[in-house]
């Protein structure tokens, strides 16, 4: 069982507990800062291999918005969030994004019609060249504009449409 996706009840009764939209929004935003924090620090010290492995991090996010899989892209979006942090050598925020993973997860899994893939696969795309020039700045601007543009809009539409 992931925390705060099950509601039990003083008799024993059990069900799923509904998305809470304003800590959806709040989760997306500390995983967001967490995930500019670890840019911050861990970009300096990035070696080439340290980016290819990045740049495959951002090939999966790709590989998902073009499969239109919202799930798929999660994963990859936790994934590249937590090799930034390992790269950073900061467990502490690593805990952080690990944390929110059932939360956003379990946002994406109802998500899927409210996504905006052109939007989402133009930040991967711009996150993947910076990367790639290894500017930690690009790198979060762009990240900025995912995480309060382009991942508030999905919950936006989502709660809009009630689900």
């Amino acid at each position: 069982m992931e925390h705060g996706l099950v509601e039990v009840h003083r008799n024993g009764a059990t069900r799923v507990a509904p998305l809470d939209f304003d800590q959806i929004r709040d989760a997306i935003a500390l995983f967001g800062d967490s995930w500019i924090g670890s840019v911050r620090h861990a970009m300096p010290q990035i070696r080439e291999d340290d980016v290819a492995y990045l740049v495959e991090l951002t090939d999966d996010m790709s590989a998902a918005g073009q499969a239109r899989d919202v799930l798929a892209y999660g994963v990859a979006l936790r994934a590249i969030a937590i090799g930034f942090a390992r790269l950073e050598g900061n467990a502490l925020r690593e805990s952080v994004i690990e944390l929110l993973g059932p939360q956003i997860r379990r946002f994406t899994q109802r998500s899927g019609g409210a996504f905006d893939w052109t939007a989402s696969e133009r930040s991967t795309r711009e996150i993947r060249e910076a990367i790639v020039r290894r500017d930690a700045v690009q790198t979060r601007a762009a990240l900025v504009i995912l995480f309060d543009d382009v991942l508030p809009g999905v919950v936006d539409r989502t709660a809009a449409r009630g689900r």
